[in-house]
């Protein structure tokens, strides 16, 4: 759900995607939102007075990240593979981090482990034009993306991604 806050504080529900999650918002003009969803992968297009539509259906899990510059928008779509299973939780994390030091070589790296919960991922940034011209600009095979920016005066995409915490210049 998308909830409004008007200027005394009070909550009200705006929309309803109907979909698990809406996790991704952004302003398409003064009267809409865009909104991405998970499970459904869904991209919609909210006016402020609670009317939403399907902008978009991709064949993914979820819309993680929406930008808008000029008259494009970026998106952000991650898909997980539903047939791995998610590697089993182990004993509790200790508090903060050991650091081992070898005599030599670069020093060990807990960054290279899987997390526990962690399935396989692909991932792909689209540009959705105004006239409703859909193209995929970048694609990674084993991972997801986590947000994106747009450098309105270059029109280059910042996209960073949560398995090895890269950003990508596109």
């Amino acid at each position: 759900k998308i909830f409004a806050v008007d200027s005394k504080g009070k909550a009200r529900a705006l929309w309803d995607s109907r979909d698990k999650h809406v996790v991704s918002l952004t302003r398409d003009d003064a009267n809409h939102l865009l909104a991405g969803t998970s499970e459904e992968a869904i991209l919609y297009r909210v006016s402020t007075d609670g009317k939403g539509e399907a902008v978009q259906d991709f064949e993914a899990e979820e819309v993680r990240a929406i930008a808008r510059s000029g008259d494009a928008i970026t998106i952000a779509v991650n898909d997980f593979d539903k047939t791995s299973t998610p590697l089993p939780f182990g004993p509790p994390a200790a508090k903060g981090t050991k650091i081992v030091l070898s005599s030599g070589g670069p020093p060990s790296s807990a960054g290279a482990l899987p997390r526990p919960g962690a399935r396989k991922s692909r991932a792909a940034l689209y540009r959705l034009e105004r006239d409703g011209r859909l193209e995929q600009i970048f694609a990674i095979p084993d991972g997801y993306f986590t947000s994106l920016v747009v450098d309105d005066k270059t029109g280059d995409v910042y996209a960073s991604t949560g398995t090895k915490g890269r950003v990508y210049r596109v």
